[in-house]
């Protein structure tokens, strides 16, 4: 009998208090094992986001599988249980592979001997991933349109509480605390105390503050009545009139921003990354295995020569001209074939049409969620005028029951965003990869270390004309279909080096370099 272990997992505090979500999974996950005559010996649930692996059951569930060598497979429900994350999900497929365990959904099951069922594989992991996005910059946008109001809607600072204006919808109002950040503003102000000597006068009053929290205090034009709202994507950075009350006045705070700026320390601005270098923090050495650096060398006869180098008495050096060229060779090479780009298409359009996000389902709970909050709102009213609940319990429950109505208000808006959108975006995403070697030899030298870094999970190592990789990205294989994640074969013993699929180039296509 093959044993298993099986992973349950939620991400909310309700789902996992009421815990039939769980329930649900592992009856599933029992009832599959049962059919097939598998032997479950590990059960591992969690209650965290699948946005990374830094899970605790999960890295109790890996150490489990070292320990116990007789585990072949991992099984839980549905992909979105196991990750959230393409790239990190690919990752911990290829650790898995290493042990020897294959992970697998009862509900969505990949035969990984299939190469084309792979692609299913990065429609399933993507779907959730651009599902959250969405719905995170639907909610930042949302956000930021309070805010363009005057509203604040984030968590408000010291000496503010949430309430409801006459129109009931959400304003922050001064509390009890809001002298205190009076008493700090005309503090500092005085020019007699420094910022730490502020804060140890107010904490001995009676309100508790860090030291980094006052500094950001005394930075705040939230007190003075105004909102800053940050650049997003082409929107600039601005400053807007908040509909609250403010606790000092404009006069006041732009005083101490003025003795704050001549009292700051002068940063030094982050050192600018070399255009000649952009691998740079990118390659190691292959005879010491440490960094190489980037340099000029002034040649006998004048003349300045770039290279990458190692350091501290290691003589390994290479030609910035050769291995710059060769990445760049690389990455043209890494085009996502037309044939395959519908192929994603295709099955995304499928998976949406069959699934639809859950939309629908999303949609439904969230209205019978909201429906109920509607109902109890009219249970306290009616508690009230029957004087069941005094006056303060009254505005406490009526204030926590309006924000749960509003919450839900906006996270039901956001689900019925139209799905066009999100097919927009995973096409673009497409269109982006049939082109990473036009995008790479455009783009500036810090994106192009920020495509290196997105690509190559581990740093590189150029040695006899061609570059190598301790790790592969399983992702790279997939997607360009370049050998490596396609198929499992066995593997031949070439030392440290990996897949000939990450060299740039293949001997014989320039003479080596010798410095």
């Amino acid at each position: 009998m093959e044993e298993v272990v099986i992973y349950t997992r939620v991400s909310t505090d309700e789902q996992a208090d009421k815990g039939y979500s769980l329930r649900d999974q592992t009856a599933r996950l029992k009832n599959y094992c049962a059919l097939y005559d598998l032997s479950i010996v590990g059960h591992f649930q969690d209650d965290f986001s699948a946005k990374t692996f830094e899970r605790p059951e999960f890295i109790k569930l890996l150490n489990f599988i070292r320990e116990k060598k007789s585990v072949r497979k991992v099984l839980f429900l549905k992909w979105d249980r196991f990750s959230r994350n393409l790239n990190d999900a690919m990752n911990m497929l290829g650790k898995l592979r290493k042990m020897n365990v294959e992970a697998n959904a009862i509900e969505q099951i990949i035969d990984f001997s299939i190469p084309e069922q792979k692609m299913m594989l990065a429609i399933y992991l993507t779907a959730p991933e651009i599902e959250n996005t969405r719905r995170a910059m639907n909610t930042t946008q949302g956000m930021r349109r309070a805010k363009k109001e005057g509203r604040w809607v984030s968590t408000p600072p010291i000496g503010y509480s949430y309430s409801r204006d006459e129109k009931n919808k959400p304003i922050i109002i001064p509390n009890e605390k809001a002298h205190f950040v009076l008493e700090a503003f005309e503090l500092y102000a005085s020019g007699r105390y420094h910022v730490e000597e502020v804060r140890r006068i107010l904490n001995k009053k009676g309100m508790k503050c860090g030291r980094n929290n006052i500094w950001l205090l005394l930075r705040n034009p939230l007190y003075c009545g105004k909102i800053l709202i940050k650049a997003y994507l082409k929107e600039p950075e601005e400053i807007v009139t908040g509909l609250h009350k403010p606790i000092v006045s404009e006069e006041l705070f732009l005083k101490v921003q003025q003795m704050l700026l001549q009292k700051s320390k002068i940063k030094s601005k982050p050192k600018k990354v070399n255009e000649t270098f952009p691998l740079r923090g990118y390659l190691i050495c292959p005879r010491c295995g440490r960094n190489l650096s980037g340099s000029y060398s002034v040649g006998k006869v004048g003349g300045r020569y770039a290279y990458y180098h190692c350091m501290l008495g290691c003589k390994e050096r290479q030609k910035a001209e050769i291995l710059n060229e060769q990445i760049k060779s690389w990455m043209k090479k890494l085009q996502l074939k037309p044939e395959i780009k519908e192929l994603f298409l295709h099955l995304f359009e499928k998976q949406v049409a069959l699934h639809g996000l859950n939309d629908r389902t999303d949609r439904k709970l969230l209205q019978q969620k909201l429906n109920h909050a509607k109902f109890t709102l009219e249970k306290i009213d009616e508690k009230y005028l029957k004087d069941d609940i005094d006056k303060v319990s009254y505005n406490r429950l009526i204030l926590k029951q309006n924000q749960i109505i509003e919450e839900l208000q906006l996270e039901l808006s956001n689900t019925s965003t139209s799905k066009l959108p999100v097919k927009k975006d995973f096409e673009k995403g497409l269109n982006i990869l049939t082109s990473l070697g036009a995008l790479y030899e455009t783009s500036s030298v810090d994106q192009k270390r920020y495509l290196l870094s997105s690509i190559f999970s581990e740093k590189l190592i150029f040695e006899e004309n061609e570059f190598r990789t301790p790790e592969p990205n399983e992702l790279i294989g997939l997607l360009f279909n370049t050998g490596a994640g396609f198929q499992r074969g066995k593997r031949k013993k070439t030392g440290k080096k990996t897949d000939l699929s990450l060299r740039v180039a293949r001997r014989g296509i320039e003479p080596l370099f010798h410095p």
